[in-house]
């Protein structure tokens, strides 16, 4: 029971929303190729696919049914979702030893989030 519940599960997702629903469209593309070759006896099954699907058919009168054909209008939904896991941690640079006590402010290493609240303090001489 289990199995049958799943196969219809997974056959109701592909045929609602995936383009495998069109098979169920293979029916009017008989019907309308049959119709085609009432009017053109030397009509191949080839020949109508590349007229239908390649190129313009030549009559305009049956554009509807042309566009009720399986896979003529299909509508793509695409969603991409790239994840990119950061394999190797940044690491600080270590910054060259100052060359004297009035530049060390600018060249110190450690946390940054320590030094944030100097920038509003005023110069010191």
């Amino acid at each position: 029971m289990r199995k049958k519940l799943a196969i219809l599960l997974i056959c109701l997702h592909l045929f609602g929303n995936t383009e495998a629903g069109q098979l169920f469209k293979m029916p009017v593309l008989l019907q309308h190729y049959k119709q085609h070759c009432e009017n053109n006896k030397g009509l191949g099954f080839i020949q109508f696919i590349i007229m239908h699907y390649a190129g313009d058919d030549g009559t305009h009168a049956d554009d509807e049914q042309d566009q009720q054909l399986p896979c003529h209008n299909l509508q793509q939904h695409t969603m991409h979702l790239i994840f990119a896991p950061m394999l190797n941690t940044v690491s600080e640079s270590v910054a060259p030893a100052p060359a004297s006590a009035r530049s060390s402010v600018f060249f110190t290493t450690g946390n940054p989030q320590s030094r944030a609240g100097r920038l509003w303090q005023p110069p010191r001489v």
